[in-house]
Parts: C-alpha cells; structure tokens; sequence
C-alpha cells in the first residue's frame, strides 16, 4: 500500500503541474481553486469547472455553431465542463452519454463519480462487464484477489491520467475503509500517526536509483500525513484559516471536521537542543483552540527523527481533558522517532 500511496502523490502533482484541462476536472473533483487559463473552447470549460455559468444567449451561439459535434465532442475533459457552464444543456448531455457508452470502464467511473445523477443507472448497468477489476470492485461487484494485484500491478508499472488517478484514489480509500470499519475515527487516526515511523522508510531508504524523500520540517512531515489520511477521510483539510489559533499562526494543520478531530504536526530538527520550545508552543496553542466550537479531540504529533526529546513525559503532562473558555475537548499528545 505504501507503493501506491507513494505512486499517486508524484502523479497528482505531475498532472496537477501541466495545467490544462485535465487538471481542471482534477481540481474539481478536489474542490480546489483554478488559478490558470486556458484558450479558446478550453477556457469556455475551464468556466464550468470554476463553477460559472454561460447565459442563454451565450449557450446558444455555442451550441448552434456548424460542426459543434466536431467541435465539442472531441474531449471529454472539455465536455464535461462545458456541460457544466452550459447549465446542464440536453444537447450536451447527449454529447456525454455517447462518450459514456464509447468510454472506457475508467472514463465510465470518472463520469459517474463528477456527474451521479445522469450516469448512477448506466454504471449500475454496465458494471458487470466492466473490463476493470478495480472499477468492479468499486461497483461492489465480486472480484478476486488475484485480479485486484495483477491491475494494481499494471498501474503501478506504467504512467497514467486523471482517469486512472480517480479510480486507485476511490480504491484506496475503499480499502482502508474496508480493512478499518471497526475503528472510530481517533482510533484510526491514532493508528495511522502510531505507524508512521514504520511507513516512511519505504520513502527514505528506496531503490537504487530513486529519489529518497527528506524530512527537513514540519511541513514535510505534514505532507506526507495528508497522503496517508486523505484516503480515509476525503473530506479532511489542511491549513483553514480559522481566526486565533495557535501561537503563531491562524493555521491549523490537518482538521477532519466532520469527525470533530484537529492534528497538529511538529517536527524536531537536528539543529535543536531539546523539547523545551516544542511544549511551549503547544501549550499557547491549545489555550487557542477553543475558538473551534465542535472540537471534540486534539491530535499533536510529534516527529522527532533525531532523538532531542530529552522526557517525553513532558509532552504527556499535556494529555487529558481540557476546559478553556467554556469549551472543553481531549487532548493527546503522540512523540515518534
């Protein structure tokens, strides 16, 4: 699993870096702000997946246009989005059932997941004879294990696009779900922090000839925790600007809402002495985070590579049942090398 967490973080951002109009219905998918352009058509679309919509006037001009089939049907990244920014135009949306029964069992998926409520029936129907193991097991239909290898095996192997990226995403995230349903959401949260030392070192001690990744702050550490989190909560942020919290920032660093969790990430670099400035941030930061009213349960981790925590204990003086300012929530406080 760690081959596959660490194959779809550098093919998220190679795609994600050639900004064009598969990246466009990427950052939709992850509802997360375009700040390109594009030219021509494509930035008609690039409008639709910004969530704008074209006038009647405009739908027409750009419907009615000789050839349009020609020119609208010969993407289906741009189609999507100018269905989109053509509010859901009939004509349109003719132009993507062709695609949907032409596609791929991937394109298939893609277009289920981005547009439920024309393809739900479709994919129902043609999941049974989907060419793909994995957009089987998707579709809850039976698949052996043998077949889920050999297909994540092939992926892994080779370079792949948008397409491929939100079926192993989607898998992912339904494996981990599957092989934790019987833990709350702390609990899995706790789990996936307690093994980070462990998962990392596929990323620091690699095959001859590949990069090995480095932790030089808390930023990177972060990074990584987004990859390993993301796929079992979708709806996890990093980074929301929420107003005075934390010592130095109005930042928190990982914030599940939904589960009412907050992680905070530190990391002790070589260069320091001992924990004595890391217990004094937390300190100031949990006298701020109060100011987050449905907070049930602060995560602080910890990741100390160089071993300058003289007693931890002092970070777990920090633990337990906090009330400030009327809002009371737990606190625990993990330290790993």
């Amino acid at each position: 699993m760690v081959h596959l967490i660490d194959k779809l973080k550098s093919e998220r951002e190679l795609l994600l870096s050639q900004q064009n109009i598969q990246t466009a219905l990427l950052l939709y998918v992850y509802e997360k702000p375009i700040e390109f352009v594009l030219g021509g058509i494509e930035q008609i679309a690039l409008r639709g997946y910004k969530g704008e919509k074209l006038t009647g006037d405009e739908i027409g001009v750009l419907i009615n246009t000789p050839n349009k089939k020609n020119k609208l049907d010969n993407n289906i990244f741009k189609l999507v989005g100018l269905y989109l920014v053509c509010n859901q135009n009939n004509d349109l949306k003719e132009l993507l059932v062709d695609k949907f029964d032409a596609g791929t069992s991937f394109e298939q998926f893609m277009l289920f997941k981005i547009l439920p409520e024309i393809f739900e029936q479709k994919i129902n129907e043609v999941s049974k004879n989907s060419g793909s193991p994995l957009v089987r097991f998707l579709l809850k239909e039976k698949v052996e294990e043998e077949e889920l290898k050999d297909s994540l095996g092939s992926l892994l192997l080779s370079s792949f696009g948008v397409t491929e990226l939100i079926v192993l995403e989607d898998f992912l995230r339904t494996e981990m779900q599957i092989t934790y349903q019987n833990l709350t959401s702390i609990e899995l949260v706790r789990q996936v922090l307690n093994n980070f030392p462990e998962a990392i070192k596929k990323i620091k001690q690699r095959r001859k000839g590949k990069n090995v990744f480095k932790f030089h702050d808390e930023y990177d550490v972060q990074d990584i925790l987004y990859v390993m989190l993301k796929p079992l909560f979708p709806n996890m942020k990093e980074e929301d600007p929420i107003p005075k919290v934390g010592s130095s920032s109005t930042k928190i660093d990982l914030i599940l809402r939904e589960e009412k969790i907050l992680i905070e990430v530190k990391m002790m670099k070589e260069s320091d002495s001992d924990e004595g400035k890391f217990i004094k941030q937390l300190k100031e930061d949990i006298q701020s985070y109060h100011a987050c009213q449905w907070l049930e349960d602060l995560v602080c981790f910890v990741y100390d590579p160089f071993d300058k925590t003289k007693d931890r204990t002092n970070f777990y003086d920090l633990n337990g049942r906090q009330t400030i300012k009327d809002k009371s929530f737990n606190v625990e406080v993990i330290v790993l090398k």
